[in-house]
């Protein structure tokens, strides 16, 4: 099995047509998609629908909407291999031993699921296991539909999905295309197992990673590095060794161990990611770069890779994007031919009421403790003139750390609370006649900047 750490760096600009579709809230944004969704999984042909949803609660409340509204059509909703199995809680979607290390590294469970010519695991659903394991089963799975939580957009689409003919992308999904997590140790970009024989770029670490450890933490110095991204870096890319392991259907819990703990698979992406990061810096000059920041730990220097995927080649074809609230530019970074459509009605039934006296930030309820109870007071009003036919009379939006305290304190009957995170998408609440939204959620400034700067691929002054 080999490892290529550049098979997800491609930035091919996309083929297939993109359409965005901006509509007003409530004016029936899901219902076009779903008759979207129908009117091309009846014409066929060979491949399937693929939906991309914020989350896998939204995925599954999708696919119970839909599986609704046509049950002609066979939908279903992937779960990865760490998932728990549903029929079984207690076992993941995979039954493997160490599953959740193997993903976390990037190690490819295929060759460990197996085949007819090589044989298959004991837990594959064509090896006549008594209890099949959920994710074997799952690949044999021919569906119309596909319904996939947005991370999947920047990963691989699993080869049992077959062509893709269209790909509905329903609200925000670049946030899911933002990683912080990626590392990588200054003394492994010098490790000479980590290049091809006589690359470049191992004769180029060695002034690289001087520098680097001279500089103070934090987002590195531009006007330093620029200096060593030309074209003969930018050639030279590819020679980042790419690493195998042995792995297969009969391989023992021991033989995963062993794998685990000699697969550099995720140093090597982190490796071709550092050097792609530094060929960028050919562009800017000054500054601080927003890709490549030092961090030191246990004496250890170690440079962090923040970054923006994009949508994995292997899920190209047409592309439809649903979002009230589209940051059209920002889209553009990810489908560069994106064209959009507004789509402005008048929701007759829908009125807003906008208190701007008040922040309402998490800051003021600590520091004021009596504002739980002014919200409090407005939901008692509100509730006491809404018709106690309804379920539910109020949805209030707010922070976690609010909502914890108010439900602590006691919110007035046939009164629901949700939190800013786990609001998107979701249509569970339709049927509210009244929202009430206190306060407002924004990422740290710094953040927010950060990650505007990765975007634009451009310095970024602390």
């Amino acid at each position: 099995m080999t490892y290529d750490p550049f098979a997800d760096l491609s930035c091919a600009v996309r083929k297939h047509a993109v359409k965005g579709i901006i509509t007003s809230p409530g004016a029936g944004k899901t219902r076009s998609m779903h008759s979207l969704v129908n009117e091309t999984a009846k014409r066929g042909g060979n491949g399937t629908i693929g939906m991309f949803i914020p989350d896998l609660n939204l995925a599954k409340e999708q696919l119970a909407e839909l599986r609704a509204d046509f049950p002609h059509l066979n939908i279903e909703l992937y779960l990865g291999i760490r998932q728990p199995d549903p029929t079984f809680p207690k076992h993941k979607m995979c039954r493997r031993h160490r599953v959740d290390d193997l993903a976390s590294r990037g190690i490819p469970i295929k060759s460990l699921c197996g085949s007819k010519q090589t044989g298959y695991c004991q837990h594959h659903a064509n090896a006549s296991a008594a209890t099949p394991c959920a994710y074997s089963q799952q690949t044999l799975k021919t569906p119309d539909i596909w319904i996939c939580t947005h991370v999947m957009l920047f990963n691989k689409s699993p080869e049992f999905f077959g062509p893709t003919t269209l790909k509905v992308i329903d609200e925000s999904f670049f946030r899911s295309a933002y990683s912080s997590q990626l590392s990588i140790e200054v003394d492994e970009i010098e490790n000479k197992k980590g290049y091809r024989k006589d690359s470049y770029l191992l004769n180029l670490a060695h002034h690289v990673c001087n520098h680097i450890r001279n500089m103070p933490d934090g987002h590195l110095d531009v006007s330093v590095l620029s200096g060593y991204a030309n074209n003969r870096l930018v050639s030279a890319l590819d020679t980042v060794a790419k690493v195998s392991v042995n792995l297969k259907s009969s391989s023992t819990d021991q033989d995963i161990d062993d794998a685990i703990d000699q697969y550099k698979g995720s140093q090597s992406y982190a490796l071709a990611m550092f050097w792609s990061s530094i060929a960028l810096l050919a562009r800017m000059h000054i500054g601080h770069t927003p890709f490549l920041v030092k961090k030191t730990d246990s004496g250890k220097t170690i440079i962090e890779l923040p970054h923006f995927s994009h949508p994995h080649q292997s899920w190209e074809s047409p592309t439809v994007l649903l979002d009230s609230t589209m940051p059209v530019e920002v889209n553009k970074k990810f489908f560069k031919n994106l064209e959009v459509e507004r789509i402005d009605t008048q929701v007759s039934h829908t009125r807003y009421i906008q208190i701007t006296d008040s922040l309402l930030s998490k800051t003021q309820f600590t520091r004021t403790p009596s504002t739980y109870n002014q919200v409090l007071e407005i939901v008692t009003v509100v509730a006491s003139q809404i018709s106690d036919a309804h379920p539910t009379k109020i949805l209030l939006a707010c922070s976690k750390t609010v909502e914890a305290k108010l439900q602590q304190i006691g919110l007035p009957n046939k009164c629901e609370t949700i939190h800013y995170g786990a609001v998107t998408g979701s249509n569970k609440y339709n049927d509210v006649p009244c929202i009430i939204v206190v306060g407002r959620i924004e990422i740290p400034i710094k953040q927010a900047e950060l990650q505007a700067a990765l975007l634009d691929e451009r310095p970024w002054n602390m």
